[in-house]
């Protein structure tokens, strides 16, 4: 009997914990608002309250089956009802992914919204002419631009074709460029063509055009084309072109002007200076010192105008860019430069200038002899002119296996801004203690003359030298 109710009792502390872990499902159930599986939990606890009451109890025995029957089907549909939560966690968790799905595309509808907002109003607000054109030449969408550009509305545009507002002597080319791009010819094409506006003017406009095609069939869809305004551009260009003419016939008038008069007075003044050179050739002891004076100022004075003469020659032929490079010959600069250089010693000593010459003997070039012999005289007079008294003047030629060099230095200094101006035409160095002649041409031209023999010209200043440097490449025939 004692073993008997430990068994009960046992079985009644069971329940309790049974009924607690019942209880307990029912509150959460509840706070998560499921009041089926808390009305099933609860039911449940009852009778398995009732269920051992007659256990214990001993009530009827069928009665106790009843319940247990009762019980048991609690239990059943509670468990149907769990493995329905559970399925419900589930389905809610594919809820959730279906609404972030459903948000997402949400977003990216509206942000094509935006940007579709955006193309068009880029598309409308475009300082340049935008259209679209079916591909039968009718405009489906023009902006604000192209009507300002052709002077129709945009309910006119939409009633006619691309064509009727081309000049009629620029359709044919259209229709072949059209078809270039339906046959896949070419990608786009460009062209400056000129349209008649609405109040039949006519304007020049640069179109870029190219095709939209359609992605399922391979199809053409729609033109879509770029005006620009380009009349004020032509205008310019055409202006230009006069402008230009009409100084390239000015330009050739004044070389006609220059020829003419250089020979007019070349003449004259060469005549001079022989009359001269005869006259001194009579020149005695006996003639008066008056005489003798007014001869060399003679002959002095025709050599200055012969020299303007052949500056205003030099000066047409930097304005023309033209600079033969015929009647090139190998000779001997070794000799040459010694030669030209033996000429200015007399110049030399009576502007008390020291003339020193450091030459490689017998180094040959191809040149134009004429264009050689008057590069050297211009630089050895260019540093007679602008030496002092006392100074010095250096004569240099040299060779290596790669360059042929000449030099020719004298005392001075150059500043950075004269150095970059001595290449300027009619330029003169303003440093200088006494009046210089000349027309600031010799220095442009002897660096145009230098490139006929594939020569290098630089200035620099070394140790109070003013350096003129000429290189020139080796050519192995």
């Amino acid at each position: 009997m004692n073993i008997y109710l430990l068994v009960k009792l046992s079985n009644v502390y069971v329940s309790f914990i049974y009924l607690s872990l019942i209880i307990i499902s029912t509150i959460i159930y509840i706070k998560k608002k499921d009041r089926c599986s808390a009305f099933v939990l609860l039911l449940s606890s009852i009778l398995f309250l009732n269920d051992y009451r007659t256990y214990i109890f001993d009530y009827n025995l069928k009665l106790k089956y009843i319940f247990n029957i009762v019980n048991n089907i609690s239990i059943t549909v509670l468990l149907v009802r769990f493995i329905y939560f559970l399925n419900y966690s589930k389905n809610k968790v594919y809820r959730e992914e279906i609404e972030c799905r459903d948000e997402k595309i949400k977003e990216q509808k509206e942000a094509m919204k935006e940007n579709d907002t955006l193309i068009g109003q880029i598309f409308e607000y475009s300082p340049i002419g935008k259209a679209v054109i079916s591909i039968s030449g009718e405009w489906l969408k023009v902006n604000t631009a192209l009507c300002n550009i052709t002077g129709y509305t945009r309910e006119e545009l939409l009633n006619i074709t691309f064509q009727s507002l081309t000049h009629p002597e620029e359709v044919q080319e259209d229709i072949i460029l059209v078809e270039k791009l339906l046959n896949r010819e070419i990608e786009y094409y460009e062209i400056e063509k000129r349209y008649i506006r609405k109040n039949g003017s006519i304007i020049n406009v640069l179109l870029n055009a190219f095709i939209i095609w359609d992605e399922k069939d391979d199809t053409p869809k729609y033109f879509v084309v770029q005006i620009q305004d380009i009349d004020k551009r032509v205008n310019l260009e055409e202006a230009n072109k006069k402008i230009i003419e009409e100084l390239k016939k000015v330009s050739e008038d004044k070389d006609d002007f220059v020829n003419t008069v250089s020979h007019e007075l070349r003449t004259p003044l060469t005549n001079m200076k022989m009359a001269v050179s005869m006259l001194n050739l009579y020149k005695t002891k006996d003639t008066p010192v008056v005489v003798t004076k007014y001869l060399s100022i003679l002959e002095q004075e025709c050599y200055k105008e012969i020299e303007i003469i052949n500056d205003l020659l030099d000066m047409q032929r930097l304005s023309s860019d033209y600079i033969e490079k015929e009647q090139q010959e190998l000779i001997n600069i070794s000799e040459l430069i010694e030669s030209i250089s033996i000429s200015f010693k007399d110049r030399a000593i009576e502007q008390d200038i020291k003339l020193k010459l450091n030459i490689q003997p017998d180094i040959k070039l191809k040149v134009n002899v004429n264009y050689f012999n008057r590069v050297i005289n211009e630089l050895i007079n260019n540093a007679c002119k602008y030496t002092e008294s006392t100074g010095i003047i250096v004569v240099e030629l040299s060779e290596n296996h790669k360059e042929i060099l000449i030099e020719v230095k004298n005392t001075g200094v150059l500043t950075t801004s004269e150095i970059e101006n001595i290449f300027k035409k009619f330029y003169r160095l303003p440093n200088t203690s006494r009046q210089v002649s000349g027309t600031g041409l010799g220095i442009p031209l002897v660096e145009k003359l230098v490139s006929t023999f594939s020569g290098n010209f630089s200035v620099y200043c070394e140790d109070d030298l003013i350096i003129f440097k000429i290189s020139i490449s080796k050519i192995i025939e």
